[in-house]
């Protein structure tokens, strides 16, 4: 008996020495990317508003702790033009690793990016693709609308549900002959311009014709026809009708949150990436939300995001290393919940293949219907590729073009056949 027994203290203390070691081996295979292996540096670039830079700071961190062999310098351009500030990193040598991209089919066509992993490529479901390999991942996806205090609306017993463009303007009179700014615009950014330029050129010409880019690269249509006619007038008209804020040429779009829930605006037109901002703010204001039909009723949502995303830079793609690190970082962020995390700090929707639940507020939740239930989700003018590919650098210059109209109070039948003549310029 005692000899049994302390065979069975023997093999237990064996088995227990046994697990020990296994663990301890478990871990040092676990830290190896910390302890064992050499660490890899990344150069990482991305635009960000402060909700985006949030998200990112959560995920960035997170990596880190679990990743420490895996350095991402990260770098995150939120004035000016994004397009601009990646081509000065490019004429400087400073081109990262990896990277957020707006103008994919541009750094397709010049051969800048490596080709995405299938592996990760897989994790999407609608990855920008050329010749059939996969260039670009999207990071999400928005739908735009006039987000505004939802308690100041009560109070006021405002419509919160107009059905037509006109009830729309009607209704920020009310707003503005109640002593208060309607429309806040963050127009020293001029990516901010893009939304309300892209929500009329969506209403009047990209609804009607998806492929009008297209045809302008043809020669076939003109900036001087009657849709993109009507989308300029309409813009102009909204500027002139003294809804919209009279400093927005020298408001960031950063500061949006900060001038609505301190009373100095009632709204703006944006994305939901504004719904956790506004509640950083004031943790107390109420977030409304409201789709902008068209002049008939029709609901023709500018949304974002399918053609643009992460990137790799075409100089990374021979360094086995960093396009390791560069794989490991793109499975984390699209994994189930690093992924969810983000999409809720955003407020935005997933484009990932796997399904993704997260807990949305009322405002999120009539976004998300507005956005199942429009007739048409169009992108903005510069997310379009292939044959709708816009000439390079014309959108910054078109928006540009596009504040200098609403200053100086231009005839549009002068002005419109610069764009077609700038169009042209660019193409050749």
């Amino acid at each position: 008996m005692k000899l049994a027994k302390k065979f069975w203290l023997y093999s237990v203390l064996i088995l227990m020495i046994g697990i020990m070691l296994g663990c301890n081996s478990d871990s040092k295979d676990k830290n190896a990317n910390s302890e064992d292996s050499e660490i890899v540096d990344l150069n990482f670039v991305y635009t960000g508003d402060p909700s985006f830079r949030t998200a990112m700071d959560d995920v960035l961190s997170s990596f880190s702790d679990e990743y420490p062999n895996i350095n991402i310098k990260a770098e995150s351009a939120t004035d000016g033009s994004y397009s601009e500030y990646l081509r000065t990193k490019e004429a400087t040598g400073e081109a990262p690793d990896f990277f957020e991209l707006i103008d994919a089919q541009e750094y397709i066509d010049s051969d800048k990016l490596a080709e995405i992993p299938d592996e990760i490529a897989e994790l999407v479901k609608n990855p920008v693709i050329a010749d059939d390999k996969p260039y670009v991942l999207p990071r999400d996806a928005n739908a735009l609308g006039y987000i505004y205090d939802k308690q100041f609306f009560e109070e006021h017993d405002l419509n919160q549900e107009p059905k037509t463009y006109q009830e729309f303007i009607e209704l920020m009179q009310e707003v503005k002959d109640l002593g208060e700014t309607p429309i806040a615009v963050g127009g020293q950014d001029v990516w901010h311009m893009g939304f309300w330029i892209n929500h009329f050129l969506i209403q009047e010409v990209y609804s009607e014709n998806p492929d009008w880019n297209a045809e302008r690269n043809n020669g076939e249509v003109s900036w001087t026809d009657p849709g993109p006619k009507k989308a300029m007038q309409d813009l102009l008209d909204l500027f002139d009708s003294g809804v919209v804020s009279e400093n927005w040429i020298s408001t960031p779009d950063n500061q949006l949150a900060a001038l609505v829930t301190s009373g100095k605006a009632v709204g703006f037109f944006s994305g939901p990436w504004m719904f956790n901002q506004l509640q950083e703010a004031d943790p107390d204001f109420e977030v409304g939300y409201m789709p902008i039909y068209n002049d008939d009723g029709e609901l023709n949502m500018f949304t974002g995001g399918a053609g643009s995303g992460w990137a790799i830079s075409k100089e990374t793609e021979d360094d086995e290393e960093k396009m390791e690190a560069i794989t490991t970082f793109l499975e984390y962020f699209y994994s189930e919940e690093t992924y969810a995390g983000f999409l809720e700090t955003m407020g935005t929707l997933p484009q990932s293949v796997e399904e993704i639940t997260y807990d949305a507020d009322p405002a999120q939740e009539k976004l998300i219907d507005s956005f199942n239930n429009a007739e048409t989700t169009i992108p903005p003018i510069n997310e379009m590729l292939g044959d709708n590919q816009i000439p390079s650098s014309f959108r910054d210059w078109f928006y540009k073009t596009v504040q200098e109209w609403i200053l100086d109070d231009v005839d549009l039948d002068q002005e419109l056949p610069k764009l077609d003549e700038e169009w042209d310029r660019l193409q050749d």
